[in-house]
């Protein structure tokens, strides 16, 4: 992840971050962002994720790789901590796609085979100090997190 960020993306307050995610509250399809935005989008869920007590990620993807790919950049960009392995639910081979759901707090984690069309992330997220929390954002690009963007 590029470590550049403008002092305003990196000192948001909760109430900012909302504010920016909240474009992302219940969208079908991914926005295309430039860096900019990509930047401030990802610096929201981390002050987001700061404050929430669980985070339920839902990935919809192409094959199972490019979804666990997805899943760990979040998890590594978000500084969370995934269970062992997901637990293989149907044929994934055949499937034009493949959703991948991992709770942090419970541990539920597996992939199953999707065939609707949208591709992209999807957060949940819970806490009692804040119970105005947008209970989803997504879609969200699977490549927020990359590396290589």
């Amino acid at each position: 992840m590029t470590q550049s960020s403008s002092p305003r993306q990196s000192n948001l307050t909760f109430e900012e971050a909302q504010k920016v995610l909240a474009a992302f509250n219940g969208m079908d399809m991914v926005p295309s962002l430039s860096e900019e935005q990509g930047l401030l989008v990802q610096r929201s869920l981390q002050v987001i994720s700061q404050e929430a007590d669980s985070c339920i990620f839902g990935i919809c993807a192409d094959n199972l790789d490019q979804a666990i790919q997805t899943l760990n950049e979040y998890a590594t960009g978000l500084s969370y901590e995934l269970p062992n392995g997901p637990d293989l639910r149907g044929n994934l081979s055949d499937a034009a796609g493949v959703y991948v759901k991992c709770n942090l707090q419970s541990s539920l984690f597996y992939a199953s085979p999707y065939e609707n069309s949208q591709r992209g992330v999807l957060l949940a997220y819970q806490s009692v100090e804040h119970p105005d929390i947008a209970p989803l954002y997504g879609h969200l690009p699977l490549n927020l997190f990359s590396a290589a963007d």
